[in-house]
């Protein structure tokens, strides 16, 4: 499924995304963006979305046999049936399915240079979580290999002067190469917090940088990049 993104004069607005369908008093999420939290006070397993903390009991199991763990970052899909709902903390989600998604950081050009690189096409980002001291960003990349799976390195220059600094995405393929050759949007997320902590801040108490994703290598073996269309990326505090 093709996902919705959301973008205002550069800025991410705060939305609850992926595919979600409502019908009478069921609301269905689809691909949902959220981070695994725990409650320790109730001992509640949570899904932490961007408009909304949920309890998901199913989370439990997963827990419990070390397939997902605390902060880890998902895409979720999950039923909401709000005429059952019995807590007044949270709303109950059942039938939960997710896809664990690569997490990465960014980090000072040259610490993290090793891979095979591909070009990437396009990327959107799509969603915020913004949570205790986290702050995830959702984004999708597009690519036409023979690849399926991909990491992807966030690097910027410490000694960039000027307030807005410059972050430089690469795709690194992953797993063996496929017989057929396919088009290709790949979700992965990105750990911002600790990054946004250095920048400094304007006058709305916000943090903005640039992204660019490298998109080919010239005939010299010098890399080529594409700036993202909506930079700057404010982040607000």
């Amino acid at each position: 499924m093709k996902k919705l993104f959301f973008l205002f004069l550069g800025t991410l607005a705060f939305v609850w995304s992926g595919c979600n369908k409502k019908t009478d008093d069921i609301e269905f999420g689809r691909d949902v963006p959220a981070i695994v939290g725990y409650d320790y006070v109730n001992s509640l397993p949570l899904l932490i979305t961007a408009g909304e903390t949920l309890h998901a009991p199913e989370l439990r199991q997963y827990l419990a046999h070390s397939l997902l763990k605390e902060d880890d970052v998902i895409l979720a899909d999950f039923l909401l049936n709000n005429s059952r709902q019995t807590m007044e903390d949270y709303r109950t989600v059942t039938n939960l399915d997710y896809w664990k998604l690569g997490v990465t950081s960014p980090v000072t050009d040259g610490e993290d240079d090793n891979g095979r690189f591909t070009p990437v096409e396009d990327m959107f980002l799509y969603d915020m979580i913004i949570h205790d001291r986290m702050c995830i960003i959702f984004a999708g990349f597009k690519h036409s290999s023979y690849f399926r799976d991909y990491d992807y390195e966030m690097t910027y220059d410490p000694d960039e002067a000027g307030l807005t600094p410059t972050i430089s995405l690469r795709a690194k393929t992953r797993g063996a190469e496929y017989q057929t050759k396919v088009e290709y949007w790949q979700p992965y997320a990105f750990s911002m917090y600790d990054f946004l902590m250095s920048l400094e801040r304007d006058s709305e108490n916000r943090a903005s940088f640039n992204l660019r994703y490298k998109t080919d290598e010239d005939s010299d073996g010098n890399e080529v990049w594409e700036n993202w269309k909506y930079n700057p990326v404010s982040i607000p505090f």
